[in-house]
Order: structure tokens, then C-alpha cells, then sequence
């Protein structure tokens, strides 16, 4: 089984099959002339501004680099947000590698693709998992997020990377550092990363060892946030999953303010008949 270390909600039914995958994003060209204010921002006022449009429509991607084939993968998705009903709706599909056999021939690595549906109404979370090609196998399964799950940016810390980012806002010592300007996709931004204070970033001592890098964040001439990448490491020690992977994330948010219906899906899979998990990475603060 492989679980990778992110923000992320699986049935307990499919976590035999899912590869919990991470992310590419894509930067557009550098503007010539800086056109977007470039005072350097606090996390805080980063959130409350984003969080003031009401609602947006947005892309995620992820992907996972390793010499273990195992510990590859990428997913891709889309999505929107209604922050005023503390509610989020995404279509994802996951790709990664596994091991497959047929009877007593040799073991052969297999791509395997999942769909990866999931609404967010408050923390009651619906997910629906289903393979490429077939109708969804396992009808919508319900959750619940336990109290205090999200944060500055509500709901949609639920949706990488912006949980790394929500967590990174209650870091002492955190920075915002100015980077320069860019145009991304024919919006003038400025382009800032988010850096962690080497302590918080050390290693788990035990299991998987996971180091969060720094985190880049993309500000329209509003102060909103368009876009947020973060890269992070991690190190599998035992068995087939044994290596190193470097897994990049990628949130873009587009067409804020436009009207946004999410609602709970109508046919649920009884009590008892599913499950969700719910996996998260916590970055820590410096001792005193």
C-alpha cells in the first residue's frame, strides 16, 4: 500500500488501489516592466483577500519524480470554491505505478489511472473513486473532517497545496520574500516565496522522511492569490517503495466571483459501508 504524505481523503474501500499522487504547475513568461504593487504581503492578508471574492473556479496538478518507478505519479484536476458556504467541489484522476501478477508469472510494474471525485460541504466531505474507462465502481461515500481541520483558507485547504500554505501561516519566523514579476496566463502578477525556517522542515524520525521546501505564491494587481506551488521531499526506507521522490504541486485559482452551486450528492453509500481516511502532513514550528 502506498501513501503518500499530503492533504488527502480515501476511502478505506480503494486504499489498496490508490496512489496518493502530488504535482507540476506551469509558469508563464517574466514581464518586462513590474505593473503589480510590490510591497511584500503577510500570509494573513494573502488569505483574507482571496477569501473576499466569494467564490473562483480553479486547476490543480501534481506530480511525483523518482528512480523507484513505484514512487511515480501525477495527477491532474479542476474545481471550484464557494468560501462564503465553506464548500468545494473537485474531479481529479490519479495515475501512478503498481505491481501486478497473473498467477506464478513474474511480477511486472502496471500504470494504473483513478478518478478521484470529492465535494466539501463544511467538514462533511463526499468521495467517489472510479477507474478510467468504467462507470464510478463505488457510489459517493461520506465523511467527516475532524474540528479545527481547516484554516485561513478555509475549505479549500483540502486541496494541495494550499494545506501546506494554511500551516506555513501559523510558523514563527516565516518569510515572504519578493521574487519578481511575471505575466502568467496574460495576468500581470507578482511572484513571492514563502520560506520556512530550516527548523520546521526537519525530517519525521520515524517512517516515510518528508521535507517541505519553500512555496510560491502568484498575486494579481488585487493582492489575490492565482497561483500556489510548493515542492517537497521524501524518503521511503523498507521494501519496494524504497527511495526518494521529489513531488511539486501546483493550485491555479481563475474566474473569482462567478456564481458557484455545490451541493451534497443525493445517493450515498449507507452507514457502515464505507469509509473515509483523512491524511495530512503537519509542518511544525521552532522551539522557543
Amino acid at each position: 500500500m502506498l501513501v503518500r504524505i499530503v492533504r488527502r481523503v480515501v476511502p478505506w474501500a480503494l486504499l489498496s488501489l490508490v496512489a496518493v499522487a502530488g504535482v507540476v504547475g506551469a509558469v508563464a513568461g517574466i514581464a518586462n516592466q513590474p505593473t503589480v504593487q510590490s510591497i511584500q504581503p503577510k500570509l494573513s492578508e494573502i488569505a483574507a483577500a482571496v477569501r473576499a471574492t466569494g467564490t473562483a473556479r480553479f486547476t490543480n496538478s501534481s506530480v511525483a519524480t523518482s528512480r523507484n518507478p513505484l514512487l511515480r505519479s501525477a495527477s491532474i484536476g479542476s474545481g471550484a470554491v464557494d468560501f462564503r458556504a465553506s464548500s468545494v467541489t473537485t474531479t481529479g484522476q490519479d495515475t501512478s505505478t503498481g505491481i501486478s501478477q497473473d498467477g506464478t508469472a513474474p511480477s511486472q510494474h502496471a500504470a494504473q489511472t483513478m478518478l478521484n471525485d470529492q465535494i466539501w460541504v463544511g467538514r462533511t466531505v463526499y468521495t467517489r473513486l472510479g477507474i478510467t474507462g468504467q462507470h464510478f465502481a463505488i457510489p459517493w461515500i461520506k465523511g467527516q473532517a475532524p474540528s479545527g481541520s481547516f484554516g485561513g483558507l478555509g475549505v479549500l485547504d483540502e486541496v494541495d497545496p494550499i494545506g501546506f500554505l494554511d500551516n506555513a501561516m501559523g510558523i514563527r519566523d516565516t518569510k515572504v520574500e519578493l521574487i519578481r514579476s511575471e505575466v502568467l496566463g496574460g495576468v500581470a502578477t507578482m511572484r513571492y516565496q514563502v520560506v520556512l525556517p530550516a527548523c520546521s522542515a526537519r525530517p519525521n524520525a520515524r517512517g516515510p522522511r518528508g521535507v517541505l521546501g519553500a512555496i510560491d505564491l502568484w498575486l494579481d494587481r488585487e493582492g489575490r492569490l492565482v497561483q500556489v506551488r510548493d515542492v517537497r521531499q521524501t524518503t521511503e526506507t523498507t521494501g519496494s517503495l524504497a527511495g526518494h521522490s521529489t513531488i511539486t504541486s501546483t493550485i491555479r485559482l481563475l474566474d473569482f466571483g462567478v456564481p458557484v452551486t455545490i451541493s451534497a450528492p443525493k445517493t450515498v453509500l449507507p452507514p457502515g459501508q464505507g469509509a473515509v481516511a483523512f491524511l495530512s502532513l503537519s509542518v511544525k514550528g521552532c522551539p522557543n
